[in-house]
């Protein structure tokens, strides 16, 4: 399978630690900084997925392809797999087609530690041509823990880890002016918490 793009489609919309539960662990107790804690919660939560190649919390996005597989087997770029949306394709005559889900299924392995779910052809069904171009094949999907409460809480902990070096940093950083950017690199703790998340 050749790499594809992927394109976000709709964002989370919640974020694995709350506000009030990160302030908590900050030790803040006023609002002044509410606005910086949440920029630094969702630089975290961007920073945990892209080093575990995960979706944290439900999410949907288009991964676009040159060509479908060789063989039966698509595997999908990011875990947990909820669903598979649709495939489509530009066929021959350079019109969208959707290929139908009666020739496919859908594998969705569960848990915090998940491997990348994937989409099987049928034995008995066959790729359609489709037309030469970068996009030729689009498969939207859902993926990520389904609510706050089922992330799995190494990945939580890691994100407090990675707000409060943040938070510890802000200083330095506003003076470099990029006080919500995310960290070059994540603190060692928060990457021995994710490791076991990862995929390669």
């Amino acid at each position: 399978m050749s790499t594809g793009i992927l394109s976000l489609v709709a964002a989370p919309g919640s974020e694995p630690v709350g506000l009030d539960e990160m302030k908590a662990h900050l030790h803040e107790t006023g609002t002044g900084n509410d606005g910086e804690i949440i920029g630094m919660m969702l630089a975290a939560a961007r920073q945990a997925e892209a080093y575990t190649n995960r979706a944290i919390v439900t999410q949907t996005y288009d991964w676009w392809l040159p060509r479908f597989c060789y063989g039966r087997t698509v595997f999908l770029p990011k875990a947990p797999l909820q669903s598979v949306t649709s495939v489509k394709y530009i066929d021959a005559a350079g019109a969208e087609q959707t290929y139908a889900a009666a020739n496919y299924v859908v594998g969705a392995p569960a848990g915090p530690f998940a491997p990348r779910g994937w989409l099987e052809r049928y034995d008995w069904a066959t790729w359609p041509d489709h037309y030469d171009r970068l996009d030729a094949v689009r498969i939207r999907f859902v993926a990520g823990w389904t609510g706050p409460e089922k992330v799995p809480d190494g990945i939580r902990s890691a994100m407090k880890l990675i707000v409060t070096h943040l938070f510890e940093h802000r200083g330095d950083r506003q003076e470099a002016g990029i006080a919500n950017a995310e960290p070059r690199a994540l603190p060692p703790a928060a990457e021995a918490l994710l490791d076991p998340y990862r995929i390669y």
